[in-house]
């Protein structure tokens, strides 16, 4: 992983990022102060970023690329859109990473120090929790809306291998009454 230091090409930055949820509700000034608490950093394809059940306090903006999020080498989703937010469940719990994500490309990552955003104080601490909530709130609901779709499918599934169960209980007990099983 190569790191840069905290961000200061502001305007290359703002350029990017400008239309990301987590920026959409902050002026030029905040949103520079938030990519002052940022880092870049970049990773090369089948390299760790988050390692599950360990914790940096930090949460990672998808700049470019694309990664996979694992939990006991099992895949759980791929990212691979510019401002997907990852890492952020364990900032908000207050636990260790509950999962592993990996770059599946060259992945660049802004990587934003929550230790020094909650260092804030004031109405700068409000609006980048604001911020913060805001985008994560549009995460979920994707996330639950996708969940959904996959649970009517699960459904689906499960209530086709009953119905085929069933039918082949009943032609194996005619099997039994005839006498040919």
């Amino acid at each position: 992983m190569r790191q840069s230091s905290y961000i200061t090409d502001f305007e290359h930055w703002l350029e990017r990022v400008k239309d990301l949820p987590i920026f959409q509700s902050l002026d030029l000034e905040r949103a520079k102060c938030l990519l002052a608490h940022c880092r870049v950093r970049q990773f090369e394809p089948g390299e760790l970023v988050i390692t599950e059940g360990k914790d940096d306090g930090l949460i990672y903006i998808l700049a470019s690329g694309q990664v996979r999020v694992e939990k006991s080498g099992v895949v759980l989703s791929e990212l691979h859109r510019l401002g997907d937010i990852f890492g952020e469940m364990s900032q908000i719990e207050g636990l260790p990473r509950s999962a592993s994500v990996r770059a599946v490309t060259k992945a660049l990552c802004m990587a934003v120090d929550m230790s020094l955003i909650n260092g804030l104080t004031g109405q700068e601490k409000v609006l980048f929790q604001a911020a913060f909530y805001r985008a994560l709130a549009e995460k979920l609901a994707e996330k639950l809306r996708r969940t959904d779709v996959e649970l009517v499918r699960t459904q689906n599934t499960l209530a086709n291998l009953e119905r085929t169960v069933e039918l082949k209980t009943q032609v194996l007990e005619k099997y039994r009454r005839a006498g040919l099983a």
